[in-house]
């Protein structure tokens, strides 16, 4: 059995700089995770796991290597900064390297651990998701379960490094994603929902299967319309999807470095409308992305990213806001054990408007309400150009759903749209992720149908 996490980070700090690193930092992640899963009406799996990973970071003047694995002993750790070491011996300098954060601290977060899972009863579960399941198929006999699954993680991280600071803080997330599929007279529709919360209790699971089916129940009557310019509703996840796909990495110092950034250089301009606000916000209680330090130690604080439209900030990690003489604020995030941090979102939050989801509907002239996208991974963050396909969408005509539609391709700058095609925010914040966002309509949005 390893050791225990403050213990073990202090034992491979001591061994890096032994072995020469002039700077070294250690990340350690000790997590435990419980899973289950439906498929159809039957449970798949019931799983646990627990693990330690390392991420070991080392410096030889500016010489930088980075290691991460997942380890099961100290001899096991120990190679890896071993390892990194080696590999800093022979890498090339980095010019813009000066040093780790000389400084490591934490703001205090509340509720981001929850109690409750201490002593949670796997059975107790499993048996609220197949009743979940089982109201889903209640609500019409057109309805089939596709599958459910529920994950539940506690763990601590814990970082130092030569600095002298240790900071370490324990956090749970729990994730729960559901669908189902209508079928009447050989036409099939099906939707998904997928939640993460801090809280066990935050979600309701028999709701939301509820809701998934009734949802699903609104796409079986699929027509054709015409391509052309369109009023296009986007729901609140699936704007929040966009925002992690196109604005999350423009808005990176890193991105902007490397000039990759369609806003480079644009700080202080009105680049969205006078109604948009988006904080960047590692401190609210509860959010799933809230944190006391990011993932190099440094203190994770609120930062207003677009105000009223004008770009305020980007975000920084230590490494960047080096380069440009400023102080990190706090985003710095790892992707992989074996990859140096960098800026990333917390949670990124668009303020909402005042009006709700339905009375958005009743105003719509000609347009889609946007349930579900695939593809918008295709989009350009470089140049903000928007790509993705609606799977689960309705047309609306003067206020009225007419039918469902699916397979229409939506393109344009997301930039233009937030800026001169806005038309409402909507009220029903809710999250995708790390992104909480209201639904928003756009209008003049080029699709191909």
């Amino acid at each position: 059995m390893i050791e225990e996490p403050n213990s073990l980070a202090e034992k491979l700090l001591s061994k890096a700089l032994k072995h020469g690193a002039t700077e070294a930092e250690i990340y350690i992640s000790d997590a435990i995770q419980y899973s289950i899963s439906y498929i159809k009406e039957h449970i798949d799996s019931i799983s646990y796991r627990r693990s330690v990973a390392i991420g070991i970071r080392v410096a030889i003047g500016k010489k930088i290597a980075v290691q991460g694995a997942t380890v099961s002993s100290l001899k096991e750790a120990e190679e890896v900064v071993l390892s990194a070491i080696k590999i800093a011996r022979a890498s090339t300098e980095d010019p813009y390297w000066k040093s780790l954060p000389v400084k490591l601290s934490l703001t205090p977060t509340s509720e981001i651990y929850d109690k409750k899972v201490d002593d949670i009863n796997l059975e107790e579960l499993a048996k609220r998701m197949k009743f979940g399941i089982d109201e889903m198929k209640n609500v019409d006999p057109r309805i089939k379960p596709i599958g459910s699954s529920l994950s539940i993680s506690k763990g601590r991280r814990v970082i130092t490094n030569n600095y002298g600071d240790l900071v370490n803080e324990e956090s749970t997330l729990i994730a729960y994603g559901i669908s189902a599929k209508a079928v009447e007279a050989g036409n099939e529709s099906s939707y998904y929902e997928y939640v993460v919360k801090r809280h066990i209790d935050d979600i309701d699971i028999e709701g939301k299967a509820k809701e998934v089916a009734s949802t699903a129940l609104q796409f079986l009557n699929i027509k054709r319309i015409p391509t052309g310019k369109y009023e296009i509703l986007f729901k609140n996840k699936v704007f929040s999807q966009l925002l992690v796909t196109l604005l999350a990495p423009a808005i990176s110092a890193q991105w902007v470095q490397m000039a990759r950034s369609p806003l480079a250089g644009k700080i202080g301009e009105q680049l969205l409308n006078e109604e948009l606000t988006i904080i960047d916000d590692g401190t609210i209680p509860r959010y799933v992305a809230s944190r006391g330090f990011d993932d190099e130690g440094v203190a994770t604080k609120r930062k207003t990213v677009f105000d009223h439209g004008v770009l305020k900030t980007f975000l920084y990690d230590t490494y960047t806001a080096y380069r440009d003489n400023r102080e990190s604020t706090g985003n710095a995030y790892r992707r992989r054990l074996s990859s140096a941090p960098q800026p990333w979102i917390t949670n990124l939050i668009v303020q909402p408007g005042k009006t709700g989801f339905n009375e958005i509907i009743r105003e719509m002239k000609r347009g889609i309400v946007v349930y579900l996208t695939i593809g918008e991974w295709l989009s350009n963050p470089v140049n903000g150009y928007l790509n993705a396909t609606v799977s689960n969408g309705l047309y609306v005509e003067n206020g009225e759903v007419k039918h469902a539609v699916k397979g229409i391709a939506i393109s344009g700058n997301f930039y233009e749209m937030l800026k001169k095609n806005l038309i409402m925010i909507g009220s029903d914040v809710d999250n995708m992720d790390n992104v909480y966002a209201p639904s928003i309509l756009i209008g003049e949005v080029q699709i191909i149908g």
